[in-house]
């Protein structure tokens, strides 16, 4: 082996090590909280160390190379600080973040154990039904973090981490692939991490962004595993998908679908035996990810609302996209195929209800497009406004590869694309980008087979692609830092009048209620009022415009 063979299988190993170090502490963390939930007790500042010790302690049996393992635990390290700090500085500003998500964590921090409990224990603000019934993971890591280190927004982290693991692991694939040179790698893989819905997520308790890295993260592990035959990259794969299971119902789809396809191309490569060998340890991964781990909702629903999936199936369902009309008007009545593709060749917007979506050229870009990304939750054109030129993109460089002569040679991509377009069109809403994050992985999966095709206008095709899905992406960041920032500066200013005050103040947080979290950490004292008083002058608190008003009351009745 060349010395340069040989610094490009340790800079692969490393990455591989730094992906599996960043997945591993948030399966250490959850696996630990739940074993303590199922023996009475409770989560606690150990609960992150312990979850930390098993991640390292995993890396090392997995990799044995002192500076591989080093380098991995030094980058993980920097990595879950970064997102820590990032976590701490932006204020999560999303509906559903503190509508129910902050407030499972505050519970789960507080001593609930949703194994033996319902969240109704420990207070009734009309959606503790949700925190017993949704899968519990991010939820569970984010208290670890609180009751660690006292902060409820430092829990976000596993964001930036998991954007960071999915990154790694597509480098990692990439660098085995002949002909990609490593500018094009680091380029892909970039891309790759920055999904626009983990983008905008990112600073929030939303989920999608998280699933989306991870499903990132599992696909590359099967790739390693399938196409070189590294175990650890089925190790990889099977960590993802218990925790992917374990963050949406949606997740349990795609790791069934994404796992059962690992096996059927292990059956075609090696043989029988390791497809039952593979088939058997992801029927166990799933026992554990189902049955133990996610015992609280997966079992508890099955016993008391009679189907694993509850509210999305079951006899007594609740049809939550129906509940507040959260298709465009021009979307109801299309199938799912015509509805993906209006919603990503239509103008991104949050469009529901009794609006329609708008079709769009889709070189354009709009001025209510800049001002869409700086929300958490785009239904329509969810991954950009350049997304859908990446889709012709995409037709392009797919009819090319398929009509070739030597499409034989590209029969893994075609499997890999199949599997992501059926865990896009299986649930009925693969419209709506933050449900189907893993589309983004599509046009970057062409454009590095186009690279290494060898044909020069292909090639071409591909740079345009990674060009518009770089421009793509820096704007949604972009649009989506500068609201971040600005509102975070308001929240900060309103939380320094509020302690400036005297104490304790009333605030009226309306279904809010998760933000007492923030005002305790702010030093502020605090009553919670059911209907404000309006004798006293109110000031606003910077929120969600459209989704009613939260303020405190000034002590100083107004003149």
């Amino acid at each position: 082996m060349s010395d340069r063979t040989g610094r490009r299988e340790e800079l692969v190993q490393t990455l591989e090590a730094t992906a599996c170090a960043n997945v591993f502490v948030l399966l250490g963390v959850f696996a630990v909280a739940m074993t303590a939930f199922a023996v009475g007790g409770r989560i606690g500042g150990w609960t992150l160390l312990l979850g930390a010790i098993l991640a390292v302690s995993g890396v090392w049996m997995a990799f044995r190379r002192r500076k591989v393992v080093l380098c991995a635990i030094g980058a993980a390290a920097v990595s879950h600080l970064a997102g820590a700090l990032l976590g701490l500085t932006i204020y999560d500003g999303s509906f559903d973040g503190t509508y129910y998500h902050q407030e499972a964590v505050i519970r789960l921090a507080e001593g609930w154990n949703p194994l033996t409990e319902h969240a109704v224990s420990y207070g009734e603000n009309g959606y503790s039904v949700w925190l017993d019934l949704y899968p519990k993971a991010s939820w569970v890591a984010a208290a670890a973090m609180l009751k660690a280190i006292g902060h409820i927004e430092a829990g976000k982290l596993f964001n930036l981490t998991c954007m960071i693991a999915a990154g790694c692991a597509v480098a990692a694939v990439l660098l085995r692939v002949r002909g990609l040179s490593a500018r094009f790698v680091t380029w892909i893989s970039v891309l790759a991490a920055l999904n626009p819905v983990a983008i905008y997520q990112s600073t929030t308790f939303y989920v999608d962004g998280l699933l989306g890295s991870l499903l990132t993260v599992l696909m590359a592990g099967l790739v390693v595993f399938s196409e070189y035959g590294r175990r650890l990259g089925l190790a990889l794969a099977l960590a993802s998908a218990c925790l992917v299971t374990n963050l949406k119902f949606t997740g349990l789809i795609y790791s069934v679908v994404c796992l059962g396809v690992g096996c059927l191309v292990t059956w075609y490569r090696f043989g029988k035996r390791a497809a039952f060998v593979t088939g058997a340890l992801a029927l166990a991964t799933g026992v554990i990810s189902v049955f133990l781990l996610g015992y609280a909702p997966y079992v508890r629903n099955l016993r008391e609302k009679g189907a694993m999936l509850y509210p999305v199936t079951g006899p007594q369902k609740i049809g939550i996209i129906a509940i507040g009309n959260q298709r465009p008007l021009n979307l109801v009545d299309k199938d799912r195929f015509s509805r993906f593709l209006i919603a990503n060749f239509s103008r991104s917007e949050d469009v529901l209800g009794a609006r329609p979506s708008r079709l769009k050229f889709p070189l354009s870009v709009s001025r209510v497009e800049a001002a869409t990304f700086r929300e958490y939750d785009i239904r329509v054109g969810g991954f950009g406004p350049f997304f859908g030129v990446a889709l012709l993109c995409l037709g392009t460089m797919g009819a090319t590869v398929l009509v070739r002569r030597d499409r034989a040679r590209w029969g893994g991509i075609w499997v890999l694309t199949a599997t992501v377009l059926v865990t896009i069109f299986m649930p009925t809403e693969g419209w709506w980008a933050r449900y189907v994050p893993q589309t983004w992985l599509l046009p970057l999966l062409f454009a590095a087979v186009s690279l290494v095709s060898g044909v020069t206008w292909l090639r071409r095709v591909a740079w345009a692609t990674l060009i518009l899905l770089t421009v793509n992406s820096a704007f949604v960041g972009s649009c989506y830092a500068y609201k971040q920032v600005r509102d975070t500066l308001a929240m900060r200013r309103a939380l320094a009048e509020m302690a400036a005050a005297s104490q304790p103040i009333e605030v009226y947080l309306d279904f809010f209620v998760a933000l007492r979290q923030r005002l305790s950490e702010a030093g502020i004292h605090y009553v919670l009022l059911q209907k404000p008083p309006p004798e006293f002058r109110r000031h606003l608190i910077p929120w969600i415009p459209g989704y009613g008003e939260i303020f405190w009351l000034d002590p100083t009745p107004a003149r």
